[in-house]
């Protein structure tokens, strides 16, 4: 079995309260982002097979290199997205906030910084298995 892995790097469930709603009105989590990505790549590097035969994982390719602004009706960098494009995730989405925030799934944001996530990835690659 081969696949893809990973989260985003919105919580909605932080930043500023909206006085209208008084709910938060969300923000980047990249703290959030790097430690799921974290778990998720051990549980990959911790279930292939080529380390142990009854393993049934072939491996698991990162999602995504970078934030995905360039999808349609998407506001200006810096700019959250709309609410409809939060697809809830149920308990089964890899975050805290379980939204699958579509444009922030980059381990690079849209400027091409890399998050903490990037260095975390590198660390943990660049050791032998």
């Amino acid at each position: 079995y081969l696949a893809e892995f990973g989260t985003d790097a919105y919580n909605i469930n932080i930043g500023p309260i909206d006085p209208t709603t008084g709910k938060p009105t969300g923000g980047e989590d990249d703290a959030t982002q790097d430690l799921v990505i974290d778990s998720l790549a051990n549980e990959v590097l911790s279930n292939l097979s080529a380390l142990n035969p009854n393993n049934a994982l072939v491996g698991g390719n990162l999602f995504e290199w970078c934030d995905e602004w360039w999808k349609p009706n998407v506001p200006p960098p810096g700019i959250p997205d709309p609410p409809d494009s939060h697809a809830p995730g149920g308990t089964s989405a890899p975050s805290l906030d379980h939204r699958l925030n579509e444009r922030w799934f980059g381990i690079l944001d849209i400027d091409r910084n890399p998050r903490p996530a990037y260095y975390t990835l590198q660390k943990r690659y660049s050791n032998s298995l």
